[in-house]
């Protein structure tokens, strides 16, 4: 498959793992959308005019979203966009209206498209406090605010398989959550792929 046919609609791409695949992505010729937030700082993006289209957008205007979505039509979607990552950002109901509905808005517009491929994002926090190294395999423990929204993160995917798509496999199209980790062996770092294209590689669980 040829990534330079396909567009590419990144969300939370001016945050530190968003902004690497932006690049990535740019440097290999494709057609790739910035969604960011209002007055979202675009550092991380410097000296890439002409080389992405920038939306701006807050995933709790479903509104505005959907305009988005629909006029981008968007074939492969990485969903990075959060609240509470940062250690000042504190406010759970932000945290909660930014990750679950925001989430769950952008997962409802993307259904009034033809996509290929859907990417949420979580993190190794969703397994919780371990005294071992975690394995795919654990069961998810999220015990701060951050962590339970990425696992319901991933249980809006779900969600929107049975409620939205009307099915209950995931045959039609490729709806994944990868959970990424700060430090990784490098046997632990999973390669991303497009059809037959390699698009890049994270220290992440495929879930």
């Amino acid at each position: 498959m040829n990534l330079v046919q396909e567009r590419f609609l990144v969300t939370g791409a001016t945050g530190f793992v968003g902004a690497c695949l932006v690049r990535k992505l740019a440097s290999l010729g494709c057609e790739v959308h910035a969604l960011v937030r209002p007055g979202a700082d675009r550092w991380r993006l410097e000296g890439l005019a002409g080389k992405l289209h920038w939306h701006v957008s807050d995933l709790t205007d479903s509104e505005r979203l959907g305009e988005i979505v629909s006029s981008v039509a968007p074939t492969a979607i990485y969903h990075f966009a959060t609240h509470g990552a940062y250690p000042h950002q504190t406010d759970a109901d932000q945290i909660i209206l930014t990750g679950v509905f925001g989430t769950w808005n952008l997962l409802k517009a993307c259904a009034a498209v033809d996509y290929k491929l859907f990417v949420n994002i979580g993190s190794s926090s969703e397994y919780g406090n371990k005294e071992f190294a975690m394995r795919e395999t654990d069961p998810l423990a999220p015990r701060i605010t951050p962590a339970f929204l990425e696992y319901a993160q991933a249980r809006d995917l779900h969600i929107k398989e049975a409620v939205v798509d009307g099915r209950e496999d995931d045959t039609a199209v490729a709806e994944r959550s990868l959970r990424t980790f700060p430090a990784v062996r490098r046997e632990d770092v999973v390669e991303i792929h497009f059809g037959d294209s390699h698009v890049g590689a994270w220290g992440a669980i495929n879930e």
